[in-house]
């Protein structure tokens, strides 16, 4: 039962980082573009 359960948690919270990679990134492109748009401005 142990065995069955270990993996499944490791694979979800691996998921979950990833996700949560993709959004940071996506923030921090997001922030680029904002500061690129306002600097010249």
């Amino acid at each position: 039962m142990e065995k069955n359960i270990k993996p499944r948690k490791p694979v979800a919270i691996t998921k979950l980082d990833k996700s949560l990679g993709v959004l940071e990134s996506l923030s921090f492109v997001v922030e680029g573009i904002i500061t690129r748009v306002d600097s010249p401005l």
